[in-house]
């Protein structure tokens, strides 16, 4: 067993999600493991923050078995991207980007009207930095019985965007971003400039030794 897949059923004990929805999250997991092992593994890291930041955020609605599910899941739509893109670890080109840009709305498209929550979820994550995607006038429409979880959605979403741009500061080895190797306050400096509205959060999740720069 490998640390990811260790790490993966430790938390699925903790939360106690079921047999049947073990094996839905794993079988979406092959298929991007197969892909890419990279993107596998930073699924799984950010899946398992993504609930501990639930539960230090303490949002209504919002559990830390919901932000599992939606970390190990939001970049499913990796699968569908050029697997030359998901090797790259320079020179990525504006057509590099615009290639990996639909990967929100292609996991949407997987997980829609199987995993609603964590569709609608996903597909919003990248709304958060300085050039959000997709854009929001193009983001799905929400059925109708989740029209009044809006604020939820999007709540989630923001936390999910705040594990997933951790985890890729702190273990991505390329220049996607054109920046160089960041010291541990560098990397702190970049990431409190970066989640600004979410300061306090930040700083309890130092606190606790969830973040750790």
């Amino acid at each position: 067993m490998t640390p990811s897949e260790k790490l993966l059923d430790e938390v699925f004990e903790s939360e106690g999600v079921s047999r049947s929805h073990r094996d839905d999250i794993k079988a979406y997991l092959r298929i991007l493991r197969n892909r890419d092992q990279k993107t596998y593994e930073h699924s799984v890291r950010v899946g398992v923050l993504a609930s501990k930041i639930a539960l230090y955020a303490a949002k209504p609605g919002i559990s830390a078995r919901m932000l599992l599910w939606a970390g190990l899941l939001h970049d499913i739509g990796k699968a569908l991207v050029p697997p030359y893109i998901l090797d790259k670890t320079h020179d990525f080109t504006l057509g590099d980007r615009t290639a990996m840009e639909p990967h929100v709305q292609y996991g949407w498209d997987i997980l829609n009207q199987v995993h609603d929550w964590t569709a609608h979820i996903i597909v919003r994550h990248h709304q958060f930095g300085p050039k959000p995607y997709p854009a929001i006038n193009s983001l799905p429409r929400l059925p109708e019985h989740l029209q009044d979880k809006a604020e939820t959605i999007h709540a989630a979403a923001r936390l999910l965007a705040l594990a997933d741009y951790y985890d890729a500061m702190m273990s991505r080895n390329n220049d996607r971003d054109g920046q160089k190797t960041l010291t541990p306050k560098e990397r702190r400096t970049v990431f409190m400039r970066d989640n600004a509205d979410q300061k306090e959060l930040i700083e309890l999740l130092e606190s606790v030794v969830v973040l750790k720069f």
